[in-house]
């Protein structure tokens, strides 16, 4: 089978495992910065499953646009389509309730935020206005700097040595750079310099690894599947847990994610075992988990707010008190990302895809129109 064949084919599928762990991920994201709002942050390295999305989310978007001709103009709708519009929703209702709430508004970091280009280098990076949406920002302008590289280097499409030479030096780059600076993969805020954040190297290193994986896949998945047995899964499972779980956060043993994360996207986009299709039982997860990611932290600072307003000793360090509130605040997390992605993000997304499908057909049937007269 040709390698445009086999990358033809591979596009038809539905990655069902994979849309289950990032609905995972999601939760085990959410309950990392309940753990560092609470002050346990030391527990666990959850902060390594960013990563996995980020990784993930190149992945994805080469199974959707990068293993075919790219037409810039319809990727960068698409991806403004997806990721703004609930995004931006979440940042002015957050600008109204600092305003409020707490008397305070920042122009420049709202402006910064409401523009995606938070956390680029640009400016300072404060906590605020939904600190954990960093990720958008930063995925977006890394989206923008492959579909150009793409467009230049077409030959990426179906080379697996292209694309592994160009995308492995791209992240070779990048994680060395975390590693000298700042030595591990938790980097948001650290800046190298104007129009350069560590946040933005990492997501770079991270989609790059997401790109060779899917090629890899897409090119000898097939092939492989057979070897992927339920062992190989529980291996790289117990692999990523062992990373998590150590007690030890913020080290250079971070970076053994490079190979644990690759290992693990790979195994449950290729593999067809239990263990494999396990994960598709989060499917819902998967759904709402945009919604989820960008609205758990702005609930959980309300909660908090709420709290102490109500006179709630909640910085005293009671483990009752927190457990209560952070159960609450992923309670409503859940439902309050059921309804955002319910009637809100599904249906601009939605909308602006028919918007834009139905202008290019009045454009063809225009510039048909123009064409019988030319004719006539």
């Amino acid at each position: 089978m040709s390698e445009v064949h086999r990358g033809a084919e591979s596009r038809a599928r539905k990655f069902d495992s994979l849309d289950g762990l990032r609905g995972l991920s999601a939760l085990i994201v959410v309950l990392f910065h309940y753990g560092v709002a609470a002050g346990i942050d030391g527990v666990f390295a959850g902060y390594i499953v960013v990563d996995f999305f980020l990784m993930l989310s190149g992945f994805v978007l080469s199974h959707a646009y990068f293993s075919k001709p790219v037409e810039i103009g319809k990727f960068v709708r698409n991806r403004i389509a997806r990721m703004w519009p609930t995004h931006a929703l979440i940042i002015v209702l957050l600008g109204i309730g600092y305003i409020v709430l707490k008397g305070e508004f920042d122009p420049q970091k709202f402006l910064m935020k409401m523009t995606l280009t938070n956390n680029l280098g640009f400016g300072p990076d404060r906590p605020m206005y939904n600190w954990a949406s960093w990720t958008v920002a930063v995925e977006f302008w890394v989206n923008m700097v492959m579909v150009a590289l793409f467009a230049v280097l077409p030959v990426m499409r179906h080379s697996l040595l292209w694309r592994g030479t160009v995308c492995g030096l791209i992240a070779a780059a990048c994680y060395a750079t975390l590693f000298i600076y700042p030595g591990h993969l938790d980097a948001v805020q650290h800046d190298y310099g104007p129009g350069l954040n560590a946040g933005f190297v990492r997501c770079l290193g991270a989609f790059c690894l997401g790109l060779i994986v899917h090629r890899v896949y897409a090119l000898h998945g097939d092939r492989l599947r057979p070897l992927l047995g339920v062992w190989g899964g529980i291996i790289i499972t117990v692999f990523i847990l062992a990373l998590m779980l150590n007690p030890v956060v913020e080290t250079r043993w971070d970076f053994l994610a490079i190979i644990a994360l690759p290992l693990t996207v790979f195994y449950y986009a290729a593999a067809d075992t239990w263990l494999s299709r396990a994960p598709a039982a989060l499917l819902y997860f998967g759904k709402i988990s945009f919604s989820l990611y960008l609205i758990h932290w702005p609930i959980l600072d309300g909660t908090y707010l709420m709290a102490r307003r109500a006179g709630i000793a909640v910085d005293d360090g009671n483990m009752l008190v927190l457990g209560a509130m952070s159960l609450f605040a992923f309670l409503v997390s859940i439902a309050g990302a059921t309804l955002l992605q319910h009637y809100f993000e599904a249906p601009m997304y939605k909308k602006f895809r028919e918007s834009h499908g139905a202008r290019q057909k009045r454009e063809a049937e225009t510039a048909a129109r123009g064409g019988w007269r030319a004719a006539e």
